[in-house]
């Protein structure tokens, strides 16, 4: 672990203590280090996984049993939309009954967790679907939205990216500087926080627009929601939240007095979950989603409950599982009147049978 606070004498620091005293003494291990001999050509190319502990050998048996990455599992992995200026596309909840203009729920990274994303902000979403492109709606003169937007027009006309403006990008100036449309009309996909102390997954169903501290997964065409929840329960694991702790940038937890970024307690260290990183994390053997209506990667995992509610049959079923969503809704869950905590179990259940594909002696 790193230095806990700012040594008075550089010299005298527990961690560079540690170091000049178990230096050439492999096997050795303390409070702030551990050493090991390794070979020079572990060090060719990054990243370093030199946390100590076992944490390399372990990084390395994982990937090591991977049959594939995660870029070859899905369609897109990155940012949805960029306003350019959130503060001024965000409105109160009671001007969004009454704007009488396009609006929808906007997510940033910092509401992605425990596998959930509550809506707490609405944004301005100046598109509207014409057949199968998004274009720029009317603005009615003396309107409620024309009102807000024209005292903003001066900061949203010099927004700047690549060099150009929104209008030499050949947008209207009250639009967003960047928009993804495949996954702005996207029905169903994975969304993360991109910085965060631990892994935080969910699923989302559409009709939301997320910011760049929040980017989403795209799966191919044809999956299925039992797809998505299978990768969900997946990338939510204790595995992947070590993995991506491995070759994640780790942008500490506190500043010093001299505004200095420093670690103190593991858990409490912030790492930056990238979507180049996130798209080498390995995956286990798994049986591909079947083209003909099969039931996807889920169906070999989670087997359905028995008709008396009695917990996971044995035995797996071919039949059709459907899934609703939550309770009180139709299909699987919804029948069974689960609750978000109940779904959060399941699929933390669904997790673990997945890091079973893993090798036994990992984890020993």
């Amino acid at each position: 672990k790193g230095e806990p606070s700012t040594p008075v004498n550089p010299a005298q620091g527990l961690v560079w203590s540690a170091i000049v005293n178990q230096v050439d003494r492999a096997g050795s291990e303390s409070a702030f280090v551990s050493v090991t001999d390794t070979s020079r050509t572990t060090f060719g190319k990054h990243p370093w996984s030199i946390g100590g502990g076992g944490a390399a050998d372990l990084k390395e048996m994982i990937e090591s049993s991977a049959k594939e990455h995660l870029q070859k599992r899905i369609a897109h992995i990155g940012f949805m939309a960029i306003t350019g200026e959130d503060d001024a596309f965000i409105i109160p909840r009671h001007l969004g009954i009454r704007i009488d203009f396009p609006n929808r729920a906007f997510m940033i990274g910092d509401m992605i967790r425990d596998w959930g994303n509550p809506q707490d902000e609405l944004i301005l979403f100046p598109y509207k679907l014409v057949v199968s492109t998004y274009q720029a709606p009317q603005i009615k003169p003396g309107s409620e939205y024309s009102r807000w937007i024209w005292n903003l027009r001066t900061p949203l006309r010099s927004r700047n990216m690549f060099g150009k403006t929104i209008e030499e990008h050949g947008f209207r100036w009250d639009q967003y500087i960047q928009f993804i449309r495949d996954r702005v009309s996207a029905t169903i996909l994975i969304t993360f926080a991109f910085v965060a102390t631990h892994n935080h997954f969910v699923l989302d169903r559409g009709g939301k627009v997320f910011n760049r501290s929040a980017p989403v997964i795209k799966l191919p065409a044809g999956a299925t929601e039992e797809d998505h929840l299978a990768l969900l329960g997946l990338l939510n694991s204790s595995v992947a939240c070590f993995w991506l702790k491995q070759v994640c940038h780790n942008k500490g937890s506190t500043v010093d007095q001299h505004g200095a970024r420093q670690t103190t307690t593991p858990f409490e260290d912030f790492y930056e979950f990238t979507g180049t990183k996130l798209a080498e994390f390995p995956i286990p053997p798994l049986p591909n989603p079947s083209p003909q209506g099969e039931r996807g990667l889920i169906r070999h995992t989670l087997p359905p409950l028995s008709p008396r509610g009695e917990g996971f049959n044995t035995a797996h079923s071919s039949s059709p599982l459907p899934l609703g969503r939550g309770a009180g809704g139709e299909g699987f869950f919804g029948e069974r009147g689960w609750g978000e905590g109940e779904i959060a179990r399941r699929l933390d259940q669904l997790a673990q049978e997945y890091a079973a594909c893993l090798p036994a002696n990992l984890f020993k």
